[in-house]
Formats: C-alpha cells, sequence, structure tokens
C-alpha cells in the first residue's frame, strides 16, 4: 500500500485523488512510482493545450502554404520558413505520438 495525503491506499484502490494543475489521476496511478509522472504529464489538460496549439499552428502555415503555391506569390523567404515549420511540426508530432505510446502502452 501507499500513502497518500495522509491516507493509506492500496495497490487495488481506484480511490479518485485530485492535483491542482494536473487532470484528476486514480490512485493506482501511484502505484507504478517510476512511469507516474509521465501518466500525470500525458493526461495533463497543459500537455493536450500544448498539442492543441500545435496543430492549430500547423493548420494555419498549412492554410498559408496551399494559398501562396495557388497564387503563385510565395518569396523565398515564406518558403524557407514553410519548409522549417514543416519540419518542426513533424518533429513535435513524432515525439508526441512516441511519448503517448511509451505511456499508454
Amino acid at each position: 500500500s501507499i500513502s497518500v495525503s495522509g491516507r493509506q491506499l492500496s495497490y487495488d484502490s481506484m480511490e479518485y485523488i485530485t492535483d491542482s494543475f494536473l487532470t484528476p489521476v486514480y490512485a493506482s496511478e501511484f502505484a507504478r512510482e517510476p512511469r507516474s509522472m509521465l501518466h500525470r504529464i500525458a493526461n495533463s489538460w497543459a500537455f493536450e493545450h500544448v498539442c492543441s496549439l500545435f496543430i492549430f499552428c500547423n493548420c494555419a502555415t498549412m492554410g498559408m502554404h496551399a494559398h501562396l503555391s495557388v497564387s503563385h506569390n510565395m518569396v523565398r523567404g515564406t518558403v524557407f520558413f514553410l519548409d522549417v515549420s514543416e519540419h518542426v511540426f513533424t518533429a513535435f508530432f513524432l515525439a508526441e505520438f512516441l511519448f503517448r505510446l511509451k505511456v499508454h502502452g
């Protein structure tokens, strides 16, 4: 068993525990000490908002790229920015996928 907030909980306990910054977690997640912090991060509202922000920014840059390529009004600096941002977003989404795969299996 483990002690959370001064209470003894068994490993099978599904007692509901809330955290002020992260989303609510279950006491059974604390039983896996090495991975509990990864679970808390992966299930937090802050992580979801950061991922949503990246999705929104990716949509905006894809829209810019589509509009500029159709209008044939792409300048050299814009092309470079869009190419680099595409690689940054791809790297972030790959890292997010691998992180979620590690946490949730």
